[in-house]
């Protein structure tokens, strides 16, 4: 499957979703990555996990 590919299946899939849905998936799966941005970051002396808190903070 190329990228093109693998974009438009996820277009078609997530398409049918509704907006509440798609927003509350998001919201997990960034809850989810948090914890491993947060040290990448801490490791790498790259990025600032504050951003994605304070997207959280916002949409919760």
């Amino acid at each position: 499957m190329t990228y093109k590919d693998y974009i438009q299946q996820l277009e078609k899939q997530t398409s049918a979703i509704s907006y509440e849905k798609g927003l509350a998936m998001v919201i997990q799966l960034c809850r989810k990555l948090l914890p491993d941005y947060q040290a990448f970051s801490a490791t790498h002396g790259w990025g600032d996990p504050r951003v994605l808190e304070e997207a959280l903070q916002c949409c919760e």
